[in-house]
This record gives C-alpha cells, structure tokens and sequence, in this order.
C-alpha cells in the first residue's frame, strides 16, 4: 500500500468533514492535481439558508465560481432554478467509468488500484453530464 494511503488510514479522525478533507487532499497529491483550492463553508463566514441554497450561490459569488459538478443525488436538494436565476451552471457527475466494466460503487482508490495513477483515465471531461 502507498504512503499516502497509509497516512490516511493510520490517522485517527475526530469527524468525518476532516478524514473527507484530508483523504481528497491526499489523493490530489497522489494523482498531481494541483493549484486546487480546498475551503469549508464553516470558514467563509458567509449568510444564507442552507435549505433553499442561498449559501450555495452566496459561497459560489463569494469564490467567484459560475459552475458546480455534484453527485448525482444532491439534485434532490438543489435548487436549479436558483442556480440558473443566479448565472450557476451545474452539472452531475457520471460514475460510469468506461474502465471500470460495467462494475459500480468503485471508488477513487478502486480506480488506483486497479488502472493505476494516471489521473487523465478519471478526470475526462465526459465524465459528468451537463444538467443546467
């Protein structure tokens, strides 16, 4: 097993936001991502209600980002409508991997383990479908 995957799991973790936060770090390390920012809405000290997505677009103003990818079941909660009044493009990721044969719930350690570290088979551009 990677060091960096050690690191991970050898670490004792006090909630689940930290292990998520770190583990993402890690792997963008392990797959060369960088100039990537990471921040917790809890830092940015922002206004809005969570339910109905004025902290979403709030955070997006704020960051000044126009395009947000999520997991295909957070369109429950989103508010598209919000989003597209606001100028926020969103798109929903696609976890049908070509590579992974028709095989589902990998996760990214799955993919390394399996097609190695090459970060170009994971982060293609077709790998997310374009919502709003």
């Amino acid at each position: 097993m990677s060091p960096t995957l050690i690191n991970i799991f050898k670490k004792e973790w006090q909630n689940l936001s930290d292990f998520n936060i770190f583990f993402i770090r890690e792997i963008c390390k392990l797959l060369q991502i960088k100039d990537v920012k990471f921040f917790k809405s809890s830092d940015l000290n922002l206004a809005g209600d969570k339910k109905n997505g004025e902290l979403l677009v709030n955070m997006c103003n704020y960051l000044n980002c126009d395009h947000i990818i999520n997991g295909p079941k957070s369109i429950k909660y989103i508010d598209l409508e919000l989003l597209k009044k606001n100028k926020i493009k969103f798109s929903i990721m696609s976890y049908e991997n070509k590579l992974r044969l028709g095989k589902k719930n990998f996760s990214i350690i799955d993919d390394i383990f399996n097609f190695g570290l090459n970060k170009n088979l994971y982060l293609k551009k077709d790998n997310y479908l374009n919502y709003l």
